[in-house]
C-alpha cells in the first residue's frame, strides 16, 4: 500500500521450491532508510556443489533464513543474513566435522558493497569467524580470524583461491595431531601451497613441538615437502 507518508508492500514467492515471505517499507522522510525483510528456506545442496570443488564437503537439508536489507539514502545497501542450520546434515571430512540433522548450527554474515563480507559459523565444538576481503569471481580470499576445530586445533587461517594456484596459511595456537582427522583434498588441476606456523604442535602424548613451522606443495596426488624452519620439542 502507499500513502502520503509511506510505502509498504508484502512479498510472497518461493526460492528453491520453498516458501518466501517478506515485507518492504519506506517512509517518505529525508534521511530515513528503507528496509526489506525476507524469510524462507534454501536447499544447502546448492551450496555444497560449489564448495566441494575445493574441499571434501557434503550436505543435505533446508537452511531456514532471515535476511534484513537496509537501504540508507545515498549509500550502499547493508545486508544481514541469519541462517538456522538445525534441519541440515553437514560433513567435511578434511576437518573431521559432522553435523547431524536437528543438531544446532548457525551461519551469519553481513555484506555491504565495496566492503569485506564478514561471517560466523558455529555448530557443536566447531566455530569459524572471519571475512572475505577480496572476491573478483576468479580470485577469492577467505580470512578466518578465529578457527576452533573440536579439541584438536585453535588458531586462524588464510585461504586464497586463484585461477592457477591455491594458497593456505595456517597460524595455530595449538594443534593436536593425535586427535586430528586424516586430511583429504579434492583432486584439482591447481597446485596448493600450504604454509604452517604452530605455537604448540602435539604429535603424541609424549612428544610436543613448540614454534613449529613448515611449507608443503600439494601437487595433484603427491605432496612435495619443503625445508622446515627450526622447532623445539619437549
Amino acid at each position: 500500500k502507499i500513502s502520503d507518508y509511506e510505502l509498504s508492500s508484502s512479498i510472497l514467492g518461493s526460492i528453491d521450491g520453498n516458501p518466501l515471505n517478506g515485507s518492504f517499507n519506506k517512509v517518505f522522510i529525508e534521511d530515513v532508510a528503507a528496509t526489506l525483510n525476507l524469510t524462507g528456506g534454501i536447499n544447502i545442496s546448492n551450496f555444497v556443489s560449489h564448495f566441494s570443488r575445493e574441499i571434501t564437503f557434503s550436505g543435505d537439508g533446508i537452511v531456514a533464513f532471515n535476511v534484513n536489507i537496509i537501504f540508507p539514502p545515498s549509500q550502499n545497501a547493508i545486508i544481514r543474513f541469519h541462517g538456522d542450520l538445525t534441519n541440515t546434515y553437514l560433513e567435511c571430512q578434511s576437518l573431521g566435522f559432522k553435523k547431524e540433522k536437528y543438531q544446532f548450527g548457525m551461519l551469519n554474515f553481513g555484506l555491504t558493497d565495496d566492503q569485506p563480507t564478514n561471517f560466523k559459523f558455529s555448530s557443536g565444538n566447531y566455530e569459524l569467524n572471519g571475512f572475505i576481503p577480496y572476491n573478483d569471481g576468479e580470485n577469492i580470499e577467505l580470512k578466518f580470524t578465529k578457527v576452533k576445530l573440536d579439541d584438536y586445533f585453535q588458531g586462524n587461517v588464510l585461504y586464497k583461491f586463484s585461477k592457477l594456484e591455491n594458497f593456505l596459511l595456517i597460524d595455530g595456537k595449538t594443534y593436536d595431531h593425535s586427535r586430528a582427522p586424516k586430511y583429504e583434498f579434492v583432486q584439482s588441476d591447481k597446485d596448493l601451497q600450504i604454509e604452517v606456523n604452530i605455537s604448540e604442535l602435539k604429535i603424541r602424548s609424549d612428544l610436543t613441538l613448540t614454534d613449529f613451522s613448515g611449507k608443503t606443495i600439494f601437487d595433484y596426488s603427491k605432496i612435495i615437502p619443503q625445508p622446515l624452519n627450526k622447532s623445539s620439542g619437549y
